[in-house]
């Protein structure tokens, strides 16, 4: 049977451009006070004073003395610590034991803090060509660009996902950034 060919998808999901604006928000707060200082006017609004020449002199000052006390950050380490609290359990070969619970605990480390940060990842995983070699990959939530989920006997399926990744393209005799999807 002919595989149908592949297509290319240029758009984002509708609810996309919606969602980055919160998980960055979200990504600044938990970064903490230098995030959001940087952030500028758009979590520290100027005020009147801050106009005409000497305003961004007087907004610069302003901004510094600004306290910012991170109860996002908190609130998610607390909450990653609760869901942490047992360890998780795999069915592992016994050969490799040790390291494949660390690299289980890891991931569920980074998961946790994915989903308490933006509700929302997936993790990727590749069959080797040597059937016990598997990698799992995590991608945050900015990364999966466009979804579809059709609703099968009841239940939500996922139906589709696209995901877009940067990496660094050498081929040249400069470096360039690169996104596919």
């Amino acid at each position: 049977m002919a595989q149908k060919p592949q297509q290319k998808i240029a758009r984002n999901h509708k609810a996309y451009p919606a969602a980055t604006k919160q998980w960055k928000r979200v990504r600044d707060c938990t970064a903490g006070s230098d995030a959001v200082k940087a952030a500028g006017t758009e979590y520290l609004p100027a005020l009147g004073g801050h106009e005409g020449p000497a305003g961004q002199a007087k907004y610069d000052a302003y901004k510094g003395r600004a306290l910012f006390y991170n109860a996002t950050r908190r609130t998610r380490s607390g909450l990653s610590g609760v869901v942490q609290a047992r360890p998780a359990t795999l069915a592992v070969i016994e050969t490799n034991k040790d390291a494949a619970t660390q690299v289980v605990d890891n991931l569920q480390n980074k998961l946790v803090i994915e989903l308490l940060t933006s509700s929302r990842c997936a993790i990727v995983v590749n069959q080797g060509l040597d059937e016990e070699q598997a990698s799992a990959s995590l991608w945050n939530a900015e990364s999966i660009v466009n979804w579809r989920i059709k609703r099968k006997n009841g239940v939500n399926v996922l139906e589709m996902i696209v995901l877009e990744e940067t990496y660094d393209d050498e081929t040249d005799v400069e470096c360039r950034e690169v996104r596919r999807r």
